[in-house]
């Protein structure tokens, strides 16, 4: 084919509008970059629908029956179970790596590297993938993840927010400092707390075990700046999403600020001086030409916990703040940004949300044949402790509430009062009528009510 016919098979390909429904994940850290690319789609004549891939995107799906839908990383089985689905009713999967993913440089044990790449193969059911830069891409296909040919390199999207002017913000009369906890796994149940993973694998405890050690240590050291700082600096707390607030709020009452809701360009945009325990948000604060410190690096990425200088005592991180709030710059390692930009983060310019765009934007669709009803689920992924068919019952007489296991029974004694319970119809909160099974009976046998 000519470059010019080529040119031209392109533009018709582009000049067709497509229903585009893009799934995001974490607010605070994906909605600027999938805003500009819902953005950048509409602005070349493009449906686009923005959803929460958390909430319930079934009914969504079936409703508009989109020809191409973005994933965030697709790691979890029920994500790999729905693309598989959608593959078969003919849309058009793209993956959206919210995340650079992991350098070369750092150790992963066995685990660690199949849940980053994937213990659930995909490759045959993703058309294409959008990754930051060409290092992680080298892993992806020698792990096998999938094919070069399905791989699109687009730069350090989570960076574009940078290079958007920032609003006007009102800053305190003092002088700010932002921690950057980091401590996602803390506040989790070590039995399953990484969904990536295997229910079975022993990454689950090792990672509850270690942030809440190392939350308790980053803690200390909020506890001494207060101490030392706390009437001259402001204090922010950024917390990782999956972290609770009432660590910190038992620990510092009223002392620090949670600043978590927003995104990190906003956060930064507050502060003086960034301190983490590893953070990617050391590169962030660097392309914001501010000073940035690591306590005790607990990042497992070598070169992401190599970006600022380490500190390994309280003592020496206190020293090193001051010096870093009289430097009011920069002070992260050239050499690591530079290996950073080259291999893994790619081109950080504030347009690859639009590079993104371009290469969603001339995916050739096709006819899809979307069902009118989601298929009926089958509990395939069955764990320890977890039981699909147990029927929830409330006592009338004591107002308990228990478990049946068999779903079919109509009346049980209540292990509380020992009264009699008899199934009985529920009824919609809204109109008041009794709600009918799949089989039409007014007494549902799928999740009974119970009363006397």
């Amino acid at each position: 084919m000519t470059k010019k016919r080529k040119q031209k098979a392109l533009s018709q390909v582009n000049s067709v509008v497509k229903k585009i429904l893009l799934l995001s994940h974490i607010p605070p850290r994906d909605d600027i970059p999938d805003n500009l690319i819902k953005k950048a789609l509409e602005a070349s004549g493009h449906l686009v629908w923005k959803q929460s891939v958390l909430s319930y995107t079934r009914g969504v799906i079936l409703l508009l029956k989109p020809d191409i839908i973005i994933f965030p990383e697709i790691r979890c089985p029920a994500t790999v179970d729905t693309v598989k689905l959608l593959h078969q009713w003919g849309a058009k999967i793209v993956q959206r790596r919210c995340e650079m993913g992991i350098t070369a440089e750092s150790e992963m044990s066995e685990e660690l590297s199949r849940a980053m790449f994937g213990n659930w193969p995909i490759k045959d059911y993703v058309d294409l993938d959008l990754v930051w830069g060409k290092k992680f891409a080298d892993m992806i296909v020698k792990a096998g993840a999938m094919p070069r040919g399905k791989i699109k390199l687009i730069g350090g999207i989570g960076f574009d927010q940078y290079f958007i002017p920032p609003p006007p913000i009102k800053r305190d009369k003092r002088k700010t400092v932002l921690f950057a906890t980091g401590f996602g796994y803390a506040d989790r149940n070590p039995v399953y707390a990484i969904p990536e993973a295997l229910p079975e694998d022993n990454i689950h405890v090792d990672l509850v075990s270690n942030d809440r050690a190392y939350r308790d240590r980053f803690g200390n050291l909020i506890e001494a700046f207060l101490r030392l700082y706390g009437d001259e600096w402001k204090v922010l707390i950024r917390r990782h999403p999956g972290e609770s607030w009432d660590y910190y709020k038992r620990r510092f009452e009223n002392r620090a600020e949670d600043d978590t809701f927003g995104p990190a360009v906003a956060s930064l945009n507050l502060c003086d001086v960034l301190i983490h325990p590893g953070s990617t948000m050391a590169y962030e604060a660097h392309l914001m030409n501010k000073p940035s410190l690591n306590f005790r690096n607990t990042n497992l990425d070598t070169l992401v916990g190599a970006i600022a200088p380490t500190y390994q005592n309280v003592g020496e991180m206190l020293d090193a703040f001051e010096e870093a709030a009289g430097l009011g710059k920069s002070n992260a390692d050239p050499k690591i940004i530079e290996r950073l930009n080259r291999d893994y983060y790619g081109t950080v310019d504030g347009k690859a949300h639009q590079r993104a765009a371009d290469a969603i934007a001339k995916i050739k669709i096709g006819k899809t044949n979307y069902p009118d009803q989601w298929p009926k689920d089958e509990p395939k992924y069955l764990t320890p402790g977890v039981y699909p068919m147990v029927a929830g019952w409330r006592c009338g007489q004591c107002g308990n509430s228990y478990n049946v296991i068999d779903i079919n029974r109509e009346t049980v004694k209540c292990p509380y009062c020992g009264i009699a319970n008899v199934r009985v119809a529920r009824t919609c909160p809204i109109c008041n009528q009794p709600q009918r099974c799949e089989k039409g009976e007014t007494e549902c046998s799928i999740v009974p009510n119970a009363s006397t």
